[in-house]
C-alpha cells in the first residue's frame, strides 16, 4: 500500500555474555552441590545397622584384609 510504513523489525533479546553463561554454570554446579549436600549429608550421623554389620563387614577376611593386588 502506498503510504503505509513497514513494521519495525522484531526485537532481539540481549545477548548473554560470557561472564552471564559463566556465573550461571556456576549457580547451578553450587544449586546442585548444595542439594546433593542437604539429601546425603543426613546420612554422615547414621551408624553401622547391626543387622548384618558384623557377618558383612567386620569379619570379612576380604575387608579385614585390607586393599591388595
Amino acid at each position: 500500500m502506498p503510504g503505509s510504513k513497514a513494521p519495525p523489525p522484531p526485537r532481539r533479546p540481549a545477548a548473554v555474555t560470557d561472564r552471564t553463561r559463566s556465573y550461571q554454570v556456576w549457580a547451578v554446579c553450587g544449586a546442585l552441590l548444595l542439594l546433593v549436600g542437604v539429601v546425603f549429608g543426613q546420612t554422615a550421623r547414621h551408624g553401622f545397622i547391626q543387622h548384618d554389620d558384623n557377618e558383612f563387614v567386620y569379619d570379612n577376611p576380604h575387608v579385614t584384609a585390607g586393599l591388595t593386588l
